[in-house]
């Protein structure tokens, strides 16, 4: 008698890298396929640095691959409309606004002729790749019958969508959850993504992302968030202050500078310098990238500035509330207008 045969499915969970959202994305749908499918799976991760750059992290034939936070270039439209992948179950969670609105039309006609293609988008970037993946999953499980809903719960739980929902907040660049900086400085301090790669994790070790206590992480995260918001005051003393003017005349302040890591507070600081002095509510940090370019980032004090639209002239992208482009050192020097003294203002102004 001939021995019965098991065979696993293969699932790609790509994911950007190192990022809380495209984390934490890959956790939900990790979450689901372990616990709440009669298929079993092969479950690799492939954590990409490039948001735009999905499916050529695609080595071998996958029977279904997810994506998180990571948009879409030329050779991913031709990797869904190849009539060889068709076979391919595809789930696309994002919100980076830039790709979307390139290939919406295109990937309306991929959706229709491919029936195992699924994209979750929010054009009103109040959503992210977390938080639309939790709930996808969370109501994928629920609906499946004779289901034991207190599984569900006990792993989709309260706890676990609050978390989502402050990397959310804080991923799109609303920041409008009570303590929102000191949750993502503790997140930072104690939960370093550098170690965050899920290729590396056991089941046990995911879990443990999952009890973060939140009280715990902004309490600590109140210390070093006094720290990095010295350390940004400073590095906007010691560096020179641009106004600079984009096409479309859009007029703000930026500082360029090495010390990329204190962009996220710093870069607001000089959004709201720069509403102040009469010009955008954004502030930007260039810094080196790699490869003779450099990056120009962005963040704005109030929400009446779409910072993706301003980053898609150039060919970046993002959202609403963080965007950046690339450009090399003569491309950034042309966007210079003037040096501006704001020294005085540093000091009386926060975020």
């Amino acid at each position: 008698m001939e021995p019965l045969l098991f065979s696993k499915k293969e699932l790609c969970i790509i994911y950007h890298f190192p990022c809380y959202d495209g984390v934490y994305g890959a956790i939900n749908s990790f979450l689901y396929y372990k616990n709440f499918t009669n298929d079993k799976y092969y479950i690799t991760f492939k954590p990409l640095r490039n948001i735009y750059n999905i499916f050529s992290a695609v080595d071998k034939k996958y029977d279904k691959i997810i994506s998180l936070d990571l948009g879409l270039k030329d050779e991913d439209i031709n990797f869904l409309t190849n009539e060889n992948n068709n076979d391919i179950s595809i789930i696309i969670f994002d919100h980076h606004i830039s790709w979307y609105d390139k290939y919406i039309n295109q990937f309306k006609k991929i959706i229709n002729n491919r029936k195992k293609t699924k994209i979750f988008y929010d054009e009103k970037n109040i959503k992210s790749a977390c938080g639309l993946s939790f709930e996808y999953f969370k109501q994928k499980a629920l609906s499946k019958k004779d289901i034991d809903k207190s599984k569900v719960e006990k792993i989709f739980n309260e706890k676990y969508k609050l978390i989502n929902d402050y990397i959310e907040d804080s991923d799109t660049g609303n920041f409008k959850i009570n303590n929102i900086h000191e949750f993502k400085s503790g997140l930072s301090e104690n939960y370093s993504l550098q170690y965050t790669d899920l290729t590396y994790h056991t089941y046990k070790k995911i879990n443990n992302f999952i009890e973060i206590n939140l009280s715990y992480l902004s309490k600590i995260g109140e210390k070093s968030l006094k720290k990095i918001k010295k350390q940004a005051k400073n590095i906007l003393k010691q560096n020179y202050i641009y106004i600079v003017e984009l096409k479309g005349g859009y007029k703000f302040l930026m500082c360029i500078t090495e010390k990329k890591y204190v962009r996220n507070y710093a870069c607001p600081i000089l959004a709201k310098i720069s509403k102040k002095r009469g010009y955008l509510p954004i502030g930007a940090f260039v810094y080196y990238y790699g490869k003779g370019l450099y990056k120009f980032s962005m963040r704005r004090s109030d929400e009446t500035v779409d910072l993706s639209k301003i980053a898609c002239i150039y060919g970046g992208g993002g959202h609403k509330g963080a965007a950046a482009f690339t450009m090399d050192y003569d491309g950034i020097d042309n966007l210079i207008l003037r040096t501006i003294n704001i020294y005085k203002d540093i000091d009386n102004t926060n975020i």
